[in-house]
């Protein structure tokens, strides 16, 4: 049985093996999303980020529509979670690299079928990559 996995990468900039890797999964520009299969890449593709960095949200309420700044609101941040693990799972990802995340957040991936791997050193999506690679490796 082959052992496969979909990996996101929060990246900064546009997707590849050279780009940046993101700190923080909410605020990356995209996604490279890497197909491992026996420890072999055999797809790299870029899957651009729907988070709203606008950090402004519509809220219809009784007395009609009205916009409220969110940025630094936690109820915002898990909606972008929330919304970010949708993608990734539609994306049909099962593993995603962090550097940290909090534990509601693992809660969420973990809910949309997608295990959250940390790696704190890798500063390129190529390097977290082969973190991921080495420490998956079967015997």
């Amino acid at each position: 049985m082959k052992e496969t996995m979909k990996l996101a990468v929060p990246t900064l900039g546009s997707g590849g093996f050279a780009s940046k890797r993101s700190d923080h999964f909410r605020r990356c520009d995209c996604f490279t999303v890497v197909d491992i299969v026996d420890n072999c890449i055999v797809d790299v593709s870029e899957l651009k980020n729907p988070s709203d960095e606008s950090g402004v949200r519509l809220v219809q309420t009784n007395f009609g529509w009205h916009a409220f700044n969110v940025r630094n609101d936690s109820e915002h941040e898990e909606v972008d979670c929330l919304r970010v693990a949708e993608l990734l799972s539609r994306a049909g990802a099962n593993a995603i690299v962090a550097a940290d995340m909090s534990s509601r957040a693992v809660a969420v991936f973990g809910n949309a079928g997608i295990e959250v791997l940390t790696e704190h050193r890798a500063s390129s999506v190529g390097d977290a990559v082969e973190a991921v690679t080495k420490a998956c490796a079967l015997p």
